[in-house]
């Protein structure tokens, strides 16, 4: 059997959750001897210089069986590419590799047009559409956050049009039909998580056409539980230092911690993350402005390590200066890999009480739950687990078991009809 996984980027060109996931699918399906194949989307405007003038798809590093696209005219908003040259070389490479199982694991760059081009080129290939985000339903990154930045809670032409004033409701009526025409050509959605799932049911997927299906994550060598610092003391966030991750909120709690009296110290909390670059100018503000309070934040007895960007490899290494994981996000999240990352590596999760987070991590069992956005209520938690030996024993050996990405291949299989 043949399988094409197509991905939005490639994780040796930029590191995140989604790509990681199609990635390691990928290579436990070419260890399981499955005839496998990896096409990873660019983004046009990737500062990088891979593609080659007038490639449509090359391979990449001289690597068996793995591609990367460069879409033309990539529309954003409908996930389409108006281009027929590049849907053309596409169709031709569809029909070259002739996969028996087509797993999308996102339609950004790749495109909505590439389910129609599977179903006209390919009409006897299983099409599989897995679900990494809430791109179709709101139009905002799929973030489900309104403009003045607060929880949203389903979209709808008018709702969508306050955000996006510029565009009519009726652009939004259209944008739907669009989407859930090329979805209508699929025949099954996976979803990480219950919450991701139930979200696409409600926007119109039909129950029977989708599954929750939990995400792996490979075992490398060092992916093992590690020791913990005598204090239990250090803290540390792990991820894109963008706005939806919450970042703002672990340094204003930092702030509430050094005024309260009671709050024993030092306090260890290490920042882990790139592309500041993509952070609204709100951000880029307050992460300067604790660049440079780092030094008095310390005399204080909070500690700020800003670390910088890191990788798979260097993963453990990270995770092995922290006793606490922060996942202090203020959307939704639909799956958090940080949050399995923690488990593994015998760290215990501190998360914003909401969506796929509050779904994985039970409060007081495995994990600790705030309130989302509230920088006092984050400062009450790290108060109350630093030095409390008792209580990270108690949570970290609740972890749950992770599934590994073979495990994740064996449960797509029936969706595979292998």
């Amino acid at each position: 059997m043949k399988i094409l996984y197509v991905s939005f980027l490639h994780p040796a060109v930029a590191p995140g959750g989604a790509q990681q996931i199609a990635y390691e699918m990928f290579e436990a399906a070419t260890e399981a001897k499955f005839e496998a194949s990896f096409l990873a989307a660019i983004d046009p405007n990737n500062p990088l210089k891979l593609s080659k003038p007038g490639a449509v798809i090359t391979g990449f590093e001289g690597r068996p069986h793995e591609y990367l696209f460069f879409p033309q005219n990539y529309k954003h908003d409908t996930f389409q590419i108006n281009d027929e040259r590049t849907l053309h070389f596409l169709s031709e490479f569809l029909q070259d590799i002739a996969p028996s199982v087509v797993h999308i694991h996102h339609y950004l760059f790749a495109s909505t047009d590439l389910i129609v081009l599977c179903k006209k080129v390919l009409p006897s290939a299983k099409i599989v559409l897995h679900l990494h985000e809430m791109l179709a339903i709101c139009m905002k990154d799929g973030q489900m956050l309104t403009s003045d930045r607060r929880l949203c809670y389903a979209s709808s032409p008018v709702a969508c049009h306050k955000c996006f004033p510029e565009s009519d409701p009726d652009f939004f009526f259209i944008r739907k039909e669009m989407i859930q025409s090329a979805f209508r050509l699929v025949d099954h959605f996976v979803a990480p998580t219950n919450f991701l799932m139930n979200r696409y049911i409600d926007w119109g997927i039909d129950k029977n056409r989708i599954t929750a299906i939990p995400n792996g994550t490979k075992r490398d060598a060092g992916f093992r539980p590690q020791g913990r610092s005598e204090q239990v003391n250090r803290f540390g966030f792990f991820g894109q230092i963008v706005d939806n991750k919450g970042l703002d909120v672990i340094f204003h709690a930092a702030l509430s911690l050094i005024k309260d009296p009671s709050v024993r110290r030092p306090i260890v909390i290490d920042i882990n993350g790139s592309n500041l670059r993509f952070a609204s100018p709100r951000l880029k503000s307050i992460y300067e402005e604790y660049r440079v309070r780092r030094d008095e934040l310390a005399t204080a007895g909070v500690e700020i390590n800003f670390l910088g960007e890191y990788d798979r490899a260097g993963l453990a290494a990270r995770m092995a200066r922290v006793d606490w994981v922060l996942v202090p996000s203020v959307w939704w999240e639909t799956w958090a890999l940080v949050v399995s990352e923690a488990w593994l590596f015998g760290k215990v999760p501190i998360v914003s009480n909401l969506g796929a987070l509050s779904e994985r991590v039970e409060h007081l069992k495995n994990g600790l739950h705030f309130d989302v956005g509230s920088s006092v209520a984050l400062a009450q938690t790290i108060k109350s687990c630093a030095y409390n030996a008792a209580l990270h024993e108690k949570l970290g050996s609740a972890a749950p078991q992770i599934i590994d990405n073979f495990k994740m291949l064996e449960l797509h299989q029936p969706i595979y009809n292998f």
